[in-house]
């Protein structure tokens, strides 16, 4: 299974290798967005592969109306990216993986998609009950449990994040991982020197990845993770 994931910076690689690529669609399984890219970037990639993106929004998404998709910019007025999948709504299953997300940064100011450490606590808390259902159900169907894909903005605490107040990861995520035990957690925010630094932490048995700018990340069918920004079938 092969990800692409994108996040906080538009890469001039990466559109001119998707745009150029016929088989660009069909190497991903996945395209997912860390956020803080614009929608017009996140439609492109959605249209060249002919793939959904599943996303969440990043602290700075608000200040780009998704109305300028069509030349006409407009006050911030929603979150909904046209065609896309929003993974902070509720956990979504496909293709024998779950996944969910949490939105945006700390709060230091009063922009939208900023959260206090409480804030955020509630939003794991409610997308907890609802992996928890999930999981019920496999049981009750006895199936075997999914592998758990958590994206976010923001990285966990102490786990890939800044110093600073707006750069700060979120505790509660650090829990969060403790009670579901995700097998990938994908984060931007933090931002590394270019798309070819690879910076990872792990937290448990969960592999956390920065993907500033865009990564590719392959896993195999034994759980086997591998980072990487090579585009292209090997």
């Amino acid at each position: 299974m092969k990800i692409l994931a994108v996040s906080d910076k538009k890469s001039v690689f990466l559109e001119n290798y998707i745009t150029s690529s016929l088989k660009a669609g069909m190497e991903f399984d996945f395209i997912i967005s860390c956020g803080d890219l614009s929608p017009r970037y996140l439609m492109m990639l959605a249209d060249s592969t002919n793939q959904i993106i599943y996303y969440v929004n990043g602290n700075h998404n608000a200040e780009e109306s998704y109305n300028c998709l069509h030349g006409q910019c407009a006050p911030f007025s929603g979150n909904a990216l046209p065609g896309g999948i929003d993974l902070s709504i509720k956990p979504v299953i496909e293709k024998k993986y779950i996944l969910c997300g949490f939105p945006g940064s700390m709060r230091y100011n009063n922009e939208p998609f900023q959260y206090s450490e409480s804030e955020m606590k509630k939003k794991t808390s409610r997308m907890l009950r609802k992996i928890r259902m999930i999981r019920i159900l496999e049981k009750l169907k006895k199936q075997t449990g999914r592998p758990l894909i958590v994206v976010s903005h923001a990285p966990p605490f102490n786990l890939g994040d800044g110093q600073d107040i707006p750069h700060r990861g979120f505790a509660c995520f650090q829990s969060f991982i403790e009670k579901t035990k995700p097998l990938l957690w994908l984060h931007g925010h933090t931002h590394l020197s270019s798309f070819a630094e690879i910076r990872t932490e792990s937290c448990g048995g969960t592999k956390i990845v920065n993907v500033y700018e865009f990564k590719t990340i392959e896993i195999s069918p034994e759980g086997n993770i591998q980072i990487n920004y090579v585009l292209g079938e090997k």
